[in-house]
């Protein structure tokens, strides 16, 4: 049968049954067992009606040309017989949501909620359009006469007055309308609802803090108030999660891990450790095991127990099931111990579940560069056709540590143009300034790259940093020497005890022909250990440029030795020169 012709036939049926009294039999049926009072109650009449009017609503859509206000009047008449179902709720107000149409969408409730003030979810939602057209006053006050209605017996309507309140900047009123909320009995017993008082409580006290600069006695002793009631309602339903057989909670794993939620919130951890213990048999196994094992992990954070946050990562890792946002989470206290295989483990998973995602795979090939292994990184990077700026700027990390100077070079250079392009200043940060004047210095760019440090240096002349590597540039390339000893005096001036500044006045006092001065800081920098900061041999190389300008040839030789060891290509040739008898 076509559609439409079921529409019709449906209509048809609907409406007689919801216009019959009675349903009317010849004499011939009597006495034959049937029942002939088919009289319909008035619940049933009512439904019967709702439903005729969606089934009206229905085939108003079907016609050539319709659109949905066609049929919204039958949809909210039919609301209108059964304002408590779902079903003609979501056919009521879906397009117009789907649409944006908040307006037609109030219009369309209007006459519900006026008819059925305490019908919920229509009220509720009649309170979010009037906060989406501007009238969060008007929503709230909606809510307020719903909520007496009700008389307080659903906890939706005081969350989502309490969420309303809070976001209108009145947080005592939220506060409050919680404590007296939970004067009734209903409420008491829902958890979820308790929790969010509780949470909301806690908030409120930060609120009270926040509202001077310098906080006094009474408003410190007004937030302690508001946290000593959260974290006591909190202890009070873990003692009741606690209480509760193990055989009848296993309907109630959302809500023990709630409350368990709740005590990390308040800052209560002690009790959280007790919690876990006491309910860690039943809680660590099955679906609720990730869950379970965020709440531990809190726990160990809070007590900074890295061993206990390794071994439980490693036991989460070996679970295959693992949950993207703890896989994630897994990774990055990896990264932010330097634990860099394991590191790579999680993200090659993480990256494996979303190929498309261009982020993890960026997070990914950088992990690769920290590794020292730019292959993984580039082959990584290879199946991106248009890479953004920050994707730019890695791949020429990635080039640079293969060595290709050029391509580095080049990718630097468009990295910078895509962020122009994009407006994006942050950018440009120092280290950006850093690497291309490093890469500018390596191709022969040295203009290039003694400008892009006049830049960095300009925008934080406060950095050691940028001071530094300006004055050692331009002392490197016999450039405004007496400048560029004044910078490294600066920086040293902030950072006496730096290794790379102090190599950098011995350098300048180098070229600007104070050999012996230059050989003194040398010596005394020598003396301090410098292997871990000279990992390509510049520190040994001057020491031995230093050491053969004030005759001590051995010494030289040695030095440049240890330069060379660290070196290649037309480095380690030009040092080879300099060792040449």
């Amino acid at each position: 049968m076509p559609s439409r012709h079921k529409s019709i036939l449906l209509v048809l049926i609907l409406a007689i049954v919801a216009s019959a009294g009675e349903w009317p039999f010849d004499d011939a049926n009597e006495g034959a067992g049937l029942v002939t009072d088919l009289r319909l109650s008035a619940s049933s009449a009512t439904e019967a009606a709702a439903w005729a009017e969606y089934a009206k609503g229905l085939y108003v859509l079907g016609g050539d040309g319709a659109t949905f206000a066609d049929a919204a009047p039958h949809f909210s008449r039919a609301l209108l017989y059964l304002p408590d179902s779902p079903y003609l709720l979501r056919a009521l107000i879906g397009p117009r949501l789907v649409a944006k149409d908040w307006l037609a969408c109030m219009a369309d409730l209007a006459p519900v909620v006026a008819a059925h003030p305490g019908a919920v979810m229509p009220n509720l939602i009649y309170a979010d359009l009037l906060e989406e057209t501007g009238k969060r006053d008007e929503a709230i006050a909606h809510l307020q006469r719903t909520l007496t209605t009700t008389a307080w017996s659903d906890a939706r309507v005081v969350k989502e007055l309490a969420q309303k309140l809070w976001a209108a900047k009145q947080g005592k009123a939220a506060a409050e309308l919680y404590v007296q909320a939970l004067r009734h009995e209903s409420l008491r017993d829902d958890v979820s609802f308790v929790c969010a008082a509780a949470a909301t409580w806690y908030a409120y006290a930060d609120v009270v803090l926040a509202s001077e600069t310098e906080p006094g006695w009474g408003l410190r002793r007004r937030a302690a108030a508001w946290r000593k009631r959260a974290r006591r309602q909190a202890v009070a339903l873990a003692k009741r999660q606690e209480a509760v057989p193990a055989a009848s909670a296993a309907s109630g794993l959302d809500e023990r891990l709630m409350v368990g939620s709740l005590l990390a919130d308040v800052g209560e951890w002690e009790r959280l450790g007790d919690y876990i213990d006491r309910l860690g048999q039943e809680m660590s196994s099955g679906t609720s095991r990730f869950a379970w094992a965020d709440l531990r992990l809190r726990l160990l954070r809070q007590r900074e127990d890295l061993a206990g946050m390794r071994s439980l990562y490693g036991q989460l890792l070996a679970d295959m099931l693992i949950p993207r946002p703890l896989l994630f989470a897994a990774g990055e206290f990896y990264l932010e111990h330097d634990q860099l295989a394991e590191a790579i483990e999680a993200f090659e998973r993480l990256q494996g579940m979303e190929p498309d995602n261009i982020g993890l795979r960026l997070q990914l090939a950088h992990i690769y560069l920290q590794a020292n292994d730019p292959q993984r990184g580039m082959a990584l990077l290879a199946p991106v056709s248009v890479l953004p700026p920050r994707g730019l700027l890695l791949r020429a990390y990635l080039w640079r540590k293969q060595g290709d100077q050029e391509r580095a070079y080049a990718d630097m250079k468009k990295a910078g143009e895509a962020a122009q392009t994009r407006k994006d200043d942050d950018f440009f940060d120092t280290g950006y300034y850093f690497t291309l004047a490093m890469i500018c210095e390596t191709t022969g760019r040295i203009d290039e790259a003694i400008e892009l440090c006049r830049i960095a240096y300009k925008r934080e002349p406060e950095n050691p940093a940028c001071a530094n590597f300006l004055g050692y540039l331009l002392a490197d390339h016999n450039r405004e020497l007496a400048y560029a000893r004044e910078l490294i005096d600066q920086a040293l001036a902030k950072e006496p005890d730096s290794i790379a500044y102090l190599d950098s006045r011995a350098w300048v006092y180098y070229r600007q022909g104070l050999f012996h001065d230059a050989m003194l800081v040398m010596a005394d920098l020598l003396q301090r250990g410098v292997e871990q900061e000279d990992s390509d041999g510049v520190i040994a190389d001057h020491a031995g440029d230093i050491f053969a300008a004030n005759g001590y040839a051995r010494l030289a030789a040695f030095y440049w030795g240890l330069a060379l060891d660290k070196n290649t290509g037309d480095a380690a040739g030009k040092i080879r020169a300099k060792m040449a008898p």
